[in-house]
């Protein structure tokens, strides 16, 4: 009852500030320092935030804050945190601590991998999926270690909240390893996982992948922000 209770605080708190609020995660990864790597390509939050707000009945804050996981008041600020880098993680302590807590407070988290783009036209299938599972390592060996992230089937709700993806999680780049979830006891989910940079996908050059994938990622990262409020 107590969860319940903080679950449906966190959502009366969104419904009266009357507008959703992006914030995005700082964090260390091995490259260095959190605008290095977590917090690059941040225009891209920008592209996705206006195409939400538009296609959606949802009244949006174009902007991008940032939250940093060492943080937890700060955290506990966002119904919704986007988790984004290239390279391998490992938290800090008091970073598992506050991703745990925030996520029992009824937080919800968006993790996205990225992989370097580095030349027109490449798929870059082969270069790896560093920050997934890194991330998720320290989903089920820290934050949760009775847990695991599961593959979600192509049929799930997140893939048909608002667009219609039938074959479930559209790939831009990197490892097609699908869409993963950490659901608790009742089934609620609580963190969302992908590994083929659907953020990289809001970018709106066509030099990069082309139309078709700019668009499905964006409708696949709004079926996910729908759907984490919504539940």
């Amino acid at each position: 009852m107590k969860k319940i209770l903080i679950l449906l605080g966190i959502m009366i708190a969104f419904a009266a500030a009357g507008e959703f609020k992006w914030a995005r995660a700082a964090f260390n990864t091995d490259a260095g320092q959190p605008e290095e790597d977590a917090l690059g390509e941040r225009g891209d939050d920008l592209i996705f935030l206006n195409t939400l707000e538009k296609t959606t009945s949802l009244k949006v804050a174009k902007q991008v804050d940032i939250v940093y996981l060492n943080n937890l008041q700060q955290m506990l600020k966002y119904p919704f945190i986007f988790v984004q880098a290239q390279h391998f993680v490992q938290f800090t302590d008091q970073e598992i601590k506050n991703i745990r807590e925030y996520l029992d407070r009824g937080g919800f988290i968006f993790q996205d991998d990225c992989v370097e783009q580095s030349g027109k036209g490449q798929d870059h299938a082969s270069s790896g999926d560093n920050f997934f599972q890194s991330f998720k390592s320290e989903i089920e060996t820290r934050v949760f270690p009775n847990g695991k992230m599961v593959k979600l089937d192509n049929n799930h709700e997140i893939f048909k909240s608002f667009y219609k993806f039938p074959n479930g999680m559209p790939h831009g780049q990197g490892v097609p390893n699908g869409g993963w979830a950490y659901f608790d006891e009742t089934g609620r989910m609580k963190i969302f996982g992908s590994s083929s940079d659907v953020h990289c996908g809001w970018h709106n050059n066509p030099y990069w992948w082309g139309e078709e994938k700019h668009y499905n990622m964006l409708k696949m990262a709004t079926n996910i922000v729908i759907y984490a409020l919504s539940h």
